[in-house]
């Protein structure tokens, strides 16, 4: 949690207007705001004291999500004001400030998505992956991913898994498909239309026990591997419904639920962790 005392010093340095219609800032302007905190590091200690224990904890190995909250400062009931804009603003500019610059469009804005309100169904565990061209040859998996909750419509709720414990738990369950995992290689398709083609094959689970999963991908065994290991097809697809299984199950999962008492943002290590979004029931608190 920012403490409160500086959040107005946060707002007086957030001295960008959006234009007509801009929901996000541009990099000129997370530029000028991180040199504006810059001085705000300088300045005052709260401030200061705020920003290395975000730092550290960002260097932290053992830290896979951060979460942070402060008080909103601008009237989401003003038709003019755009509640999206100003926690961005100051999301963007806070992460650079420890190194964590966005990708950036070639009009100069963070590649962003927003998430649809009306939206009822829950979003299974996954890492977000993105290809800057369509010969783009890597897996794509963006090293940091950020949640940016300024103003939110729905009711829901954010949750994050970490690879240890999804492998420590597939492991226990499921032993052989670990082993199959671990061994063949997948070639993977996205079920989105727009995204034409396959990408590299790759392993699920890496010599390392790292993951690399995308949940809306088609996963496709590559036949010389299953001759190789001695593996049928269907063991293959078995293996990939009980690695998803284990990645959905509500077993050692941490939760942030997303309201508007204040802004909220997330950040997650997106190499380590899975995340989805699940709704609050009715009857919960």
């Amino acid at each position: 949690e920012i403490p409160s005392q500086i959040v107005e010093n946060i707002y007086k340095n957030s001295v960008e207007v959006a234009t007509p219609n801009q929901q996000i800032p541009n990099s000129k302007q997370i530029d000028k705001q991180q040199k504006n905190f810059q001085q705000l590091y300088q300045e005052n200690p709260d401030f200061k004291k705020f920003a290395d224990n975000l730092f550290k904890a960002h260097r932290n190995p053992k830290v896979k999500s951060i979460a942070i909250g402060f008080e909103r400062k601008i009237n989401i009931d003003d038709a003019k004001e755009n509640p999206y804009f100003q926690p961005t603003l100051i999301a963007t500019s806070l992460l650079a400030g420890i190194g964590l610059v966005p990708f950036y469009t070639a009009e100069n804005y963070p590649a962003f998505s927003l998430v649809d309100k009306d939206s009822k169904s829950a979003i299974s565990g996954h890492q977000d992956s993105m290809f800057l061209d369509a010969n783009d040859k890597h897996l794509g998996l963006m090293p940091t991913l950020l949640l940016v909750n300024g103003f939110s419509q729905s009711n829901a709720k954010t949750w994050v898994k970490e690879s240890v414990d999804i492998i420590s738990e597939l492991k226990e369950k499921y032993p052989s498909s670990y082993g199959i995992l671990k061994k063949l290689n997948f070639i993977y398709r996205s079920r989105n239309v727009k995204e034409n083609g396959t990408r590299p094959p790759h392993r699920i689970i890496g010599d390392n026990d790292e993951i690399n999963f995308v949940s809306n991908f088609i996963y496709i065994p590559v036949p010389t591997d299953l001759e190789r290991f001695n593996i049928s097809k269907d063991e293959a697809n078995l293996s990939i419904l009980r690695f998803r299984e284990v990645v959905n199950s509500q077993e050692n999962r941490h939760e942030f639920v997303i309201n508007n008492q204040g802004v909220q943002f997330l950040i997650v290590k997106n190499t380590e962790a899975v995340h989805g979004r699940g709704e609050i029931e009715e009857s919960a608190e």
